[in-house]
């Protein structure tokens, strides 16, 4: 496709959006009202399959598929309430079948769940599918539109799998079944290679033979469907006239559809096994590349296409077992397939015998091919092609020569390997990337039915191989979406322009970008043995930084491997001019070149690169500084082969460098982990990786189904008594055992032994008779005399849920963990007893635990000299962790062990008593524990105390010896280390930090067992999958034993920016939501513990079985009723004002004016009671909102000391995983619904609140959307006006069953609320200066007085008679371009790219694209 503009992108994209206006006098609202509208089903007309046709006519044929008709229809439940339950196989029409084919794909690409409607009639659902095969084949009655959409829901259907409706229906298409459409040779070449599958062949044969006629003539349709199908694809594109400038819509969309379905059928193991075969018979690939499409103007995704199913098709998997081919393999089956060949030339052609007894070398290339057998003529070439079972018929003269020679080539040539092509590919994306839109869509919405030349993370992948490539893909074009906008904001804002002389000049100033005085390449390295780049390219790059001193340092600041990206710009325009932010970039400043680059670091004035570490950095004057840069040295092969052939030198030509900040730079780092662990025999544990890639039992790495499950568990303190543990195990008959040392004793701690699953292990089949489990109580042993040493013990009376969880997190094996919000999770993996000493306020960094360390080892050295001078040992035996060893040796273990001898018991158990205490001899070190140190009751007793004592003393000795090795390692590099290794039993870092540290972490030989991630649901696929590899395979095994994985997929995805990454390459797809997808077991937890049971119900319904934990009901903050308030949650309708509702300053900068005043509004009120202002978040679902929200708080009340600003202002996305008491929240739209039809968003956005939610939103919107029913059906169970009791106060002590004898007042709009909260603010200042009269007068308040509230009414110019856009360019500028006429104001700091976690783009299933922002000002 040719590229497309950003401004064209989105102006083509808006037009989807309706306004509800338009919606209500629609013809399909009034269709739906009258026929299948959910909220009037009692006044519903008959079926009438005249109005199916009809619509399906008017609405999406003739309305050429456009998505926003089909939006509407699908938003109305037409095809749940109308479309299926009305469906009749023999009577319905094809209108009818495609109606349900374009509701499917809408719900597809809007992301809500596609197949419920259809799982109660699965033969019905059979019928219909057959209909819709039948229908893309019928080309004399099917419109290249209809069969386009028809692909479209083949391939929704086969990226279904998981769904057993629709999997048995696909599979019937790429079965084995479908090799009855290859030639009986062919056939027979691939039984010789796969011996198993002639055996599969007959059976099936056997079996068909037996099914009735009818069965027969269905099974030939559907193994041949693909054969008809691709045959038909080909004769489309041969016969297209590509003499035309442009070619039609339709075709290129039909072409570009195809190829994607072919691609994703070869992208999954189950459905390429077969169907593999038969598209290489037809050569789909083959003809494809001679197709003259590929050389048209509007041919380039096809080709991007192309490329991307020639490699999957070329990919290096075994069909038959689908394990991975090493290079090794590969070659060897090459090498196969050349000999073959020339075996066959040898027996049958002895005119070529040159060519048979040639080297394979010699032959296996495409010159040395078409050297070969172009010189044949066609009958000859036929001959030797239907010898090879290239072609079926050597007569058939309606076979070109030039197809055969291209099969030929295309079987035998020699292939690159894929690893040797990912290692020579550069890192750093280019500017043919960068601004690809085919590849890097500046705009995509799902609702365009664009296709992308794009990787998609889908529910299976061939291998581990082809898992880590596509993730590298996606994950280097998401950083190169940022890059773009990194660079078109830089450059814009250094407003370049051509001098006279034709060099460049820039008339603007950027913070992160500045002019490159000088470039020279300083070294190029000889390449490493075996390659052909070369080692190392560095370069020195000279800046003037005349910039302000804390830019300057920021420059300075640049850290080793940081990346850069140097540009160059070649601009038009000869004098300064005003760019056009929205308009195509690369036309408007020239852009020429990107290239990536590494710091090497800034050199001093020698010339010498100044070395990072804790020395001050040398005195550099003036303001010229360079940088030693390291280019990517696979980039700067490619530029000098294109120099060679006279192109310009790239390098001589840059004249801008670009820094990133920080926290978005690491892109690099993680791609580079990405291709090492491709690089590499890739070690996954046994026991995780079928479930990894998406095949086999998906339960197979549950615990239940681990050859090495235990037995007996140790839940140590986990109950609280033996009734705790018998609820616990709700399934299990209990077995108490006495505990033999100590008969009687029934209390904690407790160890579990499991009959069932010791049956298991003896191997043997367990039955419900064996459901026993055999608990028996231990002791722990004394820790010591002091308070301090007796442990923690639980106090959370966990269910049964939460118990199954910790059960399986003990076991080994992977745990899914389900955490609905607020659950308690935290409490499911317990550190044990060393939580006791866990301070959030120490430094658990590296390097603060090394300071730790010092300083615990000086405080036992201490404790070390206080026992010398109790048992008066001469000497400095605390001088070292060596010389206490010394001493516990020679001092303190002769004096136990004499002790020992000395106690042991006597014949007279009454003199045992006294044995203890008279020669214990510790006494004096302990006269610091409280008193008595021994009871003198009986002798065990008081032996289990002097035993302690031991304990306590032989700890300090143990780590001390532990600490040694810090004497001995002097840096703190080589301190962390050591502890990172060899001491540490808990690490704690990001996924991210994984990722970029695991070649460090590997080198220093680092290994671990288990592994808990929290949060996983959002973290991206690739971050999930590294942390089980930070360490190197023991005899080709890894260690790791446990994998557990917290997370709630019910909650939003990962953040991914761009549109087209996170919904068509579904890039936001956990691996933890992938789990949940494929069936793999999962404990989802029961009980939340944040919110009222009433507002826990507004997001219960999205969990399978959630209730409340016995807190919530019982605590007195959960009893009391909101101060204020009628009721503790409630959904305010808020109408438009001044004819306004929600606006756009700037592109999806989405504002509602009514709905941030009435918010402030409201939270000035919760002030004005006395309600903290730390206990109030604002909450709203875009990033304008959020903006508008907060100018008005600071413009009302923002250094207002009675009102104060809120604890926080932020969007649902950012808040996620926070909670708050009070949250006001602001839904924004009032034209569409928007990406709060996600669910996963709704149910962020209902549970951040514990004590009172007030959603302020337009309620005949949001009612009406069937995703949000269930939580909307709720709220407006209870009045849409804001209902108050302004008499009571914070400290109000109301029950929340009271009912208040006055009535509420009710407010009737955002006017109201604010005058009333003017009234209230006076009526306070009186108060309080009769209480403090201020020495002068209080002075008159003033319009926009930021020392007061300032809202509606009470100002002399009222502001809400302004004009909606006049208020919102108050907070965002009309012109979004930077101020950059005064050099020495930084306008580049409040630039809004970050987007708050992708409110506007993150699991958006919105009718409207993806949310962008322009950059605010600060002029």
């Amino acid at each position: 496709m040719v590229k497309i503009s950003t401004a064209d992108s989105k102006k083509r994209n808006r037009s989807f959006i309706p306004s509800v206006e338009q919606i209500n006098a629609d013809k399909i609202t009034q269709l739906s009202h009258k026929y299948w509208a959910s909220y009037n089903l009692a006044d519903h007309s008959p079926f009438d399959a005249e109005i199916v046709e009809q619509i399906y006519q008017s609405e999406v044929v003739k309305a050429n598929f456009q998505a926003r008709r089909i939006a509407l229809l699908e938003i109305s439940q037409y095809l749940e309430n109308y479309l299926w339950p009305n469906y009749d196989n023999e009577k319905s029409s094809f209108g009818h079948v495609m109606s349900i084919v374009c509701m499917v794909n809408e719900k597809s690409r809007e992301g809500v769940p596609i197949w419920n409607a259809f799982h109660a009639h699965e033969e019905k659902f059979r019928q219909f599918f057959q209909r819709v095969l039948q229908g893309i084949l019928d080309e004399g009655s099917t419109s290249l539109n209809e069969r386009c959409a028809i692909l479209y829901f083949l391939n929704v259907a086969f990226s279904s799998l998981e769904v057993d409706l629709v999997r048995k229906q696909v599979q019937n298409l790429v079965s084995l079944h479908v090799w009855h459409c290859l030639s009986e040779g062919r056939r027979e070449e691939e039984f010789k290679r796969f011996s198993k599958w002639r055996k599969y062949w007959k059976a099936m044969l056997k079996r068909d033979e037996k099914e009735s006629e009818e069965k027969k003539k269905q099974n030939e349709f559907y193994r041949s469907f693909f054969k008809n199908l691709i045959k038909n694809f080909l004769d489309l594109i041969s016969d297209q006239d590509y003499t035309e400038p442009s070619l039609s819509k339709e075709f290129l969309l039909y072409c570009e559809r195809f190829l994607e379905l072919t691609i994703d059928l070869q992208a999954l193991l189950p459905t390429r096994r077969y169907l593999n075969v038969v598209i290489d018979d037809l050569h789909l690939i083959v003809r494809c590349q001679m197709c003259p499409l590929l050389d048209h103007e509007d041919g380039r995704l096809f080709s991007q296409l192309l490329e991307r199913l020639k490699f999957y098709a070329n990919f290096e998997i075994c069909n038959e077992t689908g394990d991975p081919m090493s290079e090794l393999e590969v070659m060897n089956v090459h090498y196969k397939k050349i000999t073959s060949l020339q075996e066959v030339i040898f027996a049958k052609f002895p005119e070529m015998r040159d060519f048979a007894l040639s080297n394979v070398n010699s032959v296996d290339t495409r010159a040395g091919i078409l050297k070969n057998f172009q010189v044949l003529s066609p009958e000859k070439i036929r001959e030797i092609a239907a010898l090879l079972n290239i072609i079926r018929d050597a007569s058939d003269e309606s076979i070109q020569k030039q197809l055969i020679l291209e099969a030929m080539v295309f079987k035998y040539e020699r292939r690159l390997s894929q690893i040797k092509q990912l290692n020579s590919m550069a890192l750093y994306p280019t500017e043919e990337m960068i601004w690809d839109e085919n590849v890097v869509p500046s705009d995509y919405h799902s609702s365009s039915g664009q296709v992308l030349a794009l990787p998609k993370i889908n529910l299976q992948f061939l291998t581990l191989h082809d898992y880590l490539l596509r993730n590298f893909q996606l994950f280097r074009l998401e950083s190169t979406y940022q890059i773009r906008q990194d660079v078109e904001d830089a450059v814009f804002r250094l407003k370049p322009w051509r001098a006279e002389n034709g060099s460049t000049l820039f008339h603007g100033w950027a913070r992160m970008a500045q002019p490159i005085t000088n470039f020279a390449i300083v070294e190029v390295a000889k390449p490493n043995l075996g390659e052909s780049k070369p080692s190392r390219v560095r370069a020195d790059c000279t800046v003037n930084l005349a910039v302000r001193n804390e830019v300057k340092s920021e420059w300075e600041s640049l850290r080793k491997h940081d990346a850069c990206f140097l540009i160059t710009v070649r601009p038009r325009n000869s004098e300064a001019i005003r760019y056009d932010l929205k308009g195509d970039f690369i036309s408007q400043v020239g852009l020429v070149y990107v290239r990536g680059c590494e710091i090497e670091g800034m050199l001093d004035a020698n010339g010498r690169v100044i070395e990072e570490g804790p020395e001050p950095r040398p005195f550099l004057a003036g303001d010229s500084r360079t940088f030693r840069v390291i280019l990517d040295s696979n980039q700067y092969k490619l530029d000098m082969d294109t120099v060679s052939v006279g192109n310009e030198d790239v390098y001589d030509t840059f004249n801008i460098i670009l820094r990133r900040k920080p926290k978005e730079n690491n892109f690099k780092a993680v791609l580079e982990t990405i291709r090492d662990l491709m690089n590499i025999n890739c070690v996954v544990p046994e026991w995780i990786h079928d479930v990894i890639l998406g095949y086999g039992d998906p339960s197979c790495a549950h615990y239940s189904k681990m050859s090495n499950e235990l037995t007996t568990l140790d839940f140590n303190d986990t109950f609280l008594d033996v009734d705790h543990l018998k609820n616990s195990f709700p399934g299990y008959q209990v077995q108490l055992r006495e505990n033999k040392s100590n008969p009687g004793l029934l209390e904690r701690p407790f160890k579990i032994t499991f009959q069932d699953t010791a049956k298991k292990q003896a191997g043997e089949e367990p039955t419900d008779v064996d459901k026993v489990i055999s608990v028996e109580p231990y002791v722990l042993p004394n820790r010591g005399p002091y308070p301090a040493n007796v442990p923690n013990l639980n106090k959370v009376r966990f269910t049964p849920t939460q118990i199954e969880a910790i059960r399986s997190g003990m076991q080994p094996g992977l745990t899914l963990v389900v955490g609905p919000p607020d659950v308690d999770e935290r409490h499911l993996l317990r550190l044990g007893h060393g939580e006791e000493e866990l301070d959030t306020e120490k430094d658990f960094s590296r390097y603060g635990r090394v300071n730790y360390v010092l300083a615990k080892r000086l405080d036992l050295l201490t404790q070390v000299e206080r026992l010398q001078r109790c048992l008066n040992v001469p000497g400095d035996v605390a001088y070292t962790c060596e010389t206490s060893g010394f001493f516990f040796v020679h001092h303190v273990l002769p004096r136990w062990e004499e002790f020992l001898l000395r106690t042991e018991r006597r014949e007279k158990p009454e003199e045992d008593v006294e044995l203890v205490e008279k020669f214990f001899p510790f006494h004096k070190y302990f006269e610091n524990a409280p008193k008595p140190l021994f009871k003198g009751k009986g002798y065990e007793e008081d032996m289990e105390i002097a035993q302690g004592c031991f304990r306590y003393i032989k700890r300090i000795f143990d780590q001390l010896d532990e600490f040694r090795a810090f004497e001995l390692l002097r840096t703190g590099l080589d301190r962390s280390r050591y502890l990172l290794v060899k001491e540490a039993k808990i690490i704690a870092m990001t996924c991210t930090h994984a990722a970029l540290k695991r070649r460090e972490l590997v080198d220093l030989a680092f290994q671990y067992d288990n592994i808990l991630m929290e949060e996983a649901a959002q973290i991206l696929e690739i971050e999930t999958f590294i942390p089980l590899l930070l360490q190197n395979p023991e005899q080709g095994r890894i260690r790791l034993k446990r994998w557990v994985m917290i997370g709630d997929h019910h909650q939003l995805p990962p953040v991914i920016k761009n549109m087209a990454f996170q919904k068509y390459g579904n890039m936001e797809q956990s691996l933890f939501a992938r789990f949940v997808r494929l069936g793999v077991p999962t404990v989802e937890l029961d009980a939340q513990g944040r919110a009222r049971p009433s507002i826990s119900s507004l997001y219960k319904w999205r969990y399978k079985k959630l209730g409340d934990l016995p807190h919530v009901e019982q605590l007195q903050e959960y009893k009391i009723a909101n101060p204020g308030f009628a009721f503790d949650y409630q959904l305010i309708n808020v109408g438009e004002y001044n004819g306004v509702g929600e606006s756009e300053p700037s592109a999806y900068f989405f504002q509602n004016l009514a709905e941030a005043e009435y918010v402030v509004a409201t939270f000035m009120y919760m002030r004005l009671l006395g309600y903290p202002a730390e206990k109030i978040t604002i909450l709203t679902t875009y990033n304008g909102q959020k903006a508008l929200i907060k100018d008005v708080i600071n413009t009302r009340c923002g250094n207002n000391a009675l009102i104060g600003q809120p604890h926080k202002i932020t969007t649902v996305d950012k808040y996620q995983g926070q909670q708050n008491d009070y949250i006001l929240l602001s839904l924004v739209r009032t034209k569409t619904v928007g990406h709060l039809r996600d669910v996963r968003r709704l149910v962020v956005a209902m549970s951040r609140a514990r004590l009172g939610l007030y959603v302020f939103a337009r309620i005949s919107l949001f009612a009406n959307c069937f995703e949000l029913t269930p939580a909307f059906s709720i709220l407006d169970q209870r009045p849409s006006k804001l209902h108050l009791y302004p008499s009571e106060i914070y400290s109000t002590k109301r029950p929340v069953e009271e009912k208040v004898e006055a009535d509420p007042l009710v407010i009737n709009d955002m006017p109201h609320m604010a005058n009333f909260v003017f009234e209230i603010y006076m009526q306070k200042i009186k108060e309080l200066e009769a209480l403090n009269p201020p020495v002068e007068p209080t002075p008159q308040l003033q319009p926009r007085d930021k020392l007061q509230p300032t809202p509606i009414a009470f100002e002399e110019t009222n502001v809400y008679e302004k004009p909606a856009e006049i208020i919102m360019n108050e907070v965002m500028p009309e012109s979004t371009e930077p101020q950059q006429d005064i050099p020495t104001v930084d306008n580049d700091t409040t630039k809004e790219q970050e987007q708050d976690a992708s409110d506007e783009t993150s699991g958006s299933q919105s009718a409207e694209p993806m949310e962008v922002e322009e950059p605010k000002t600060t002029g």
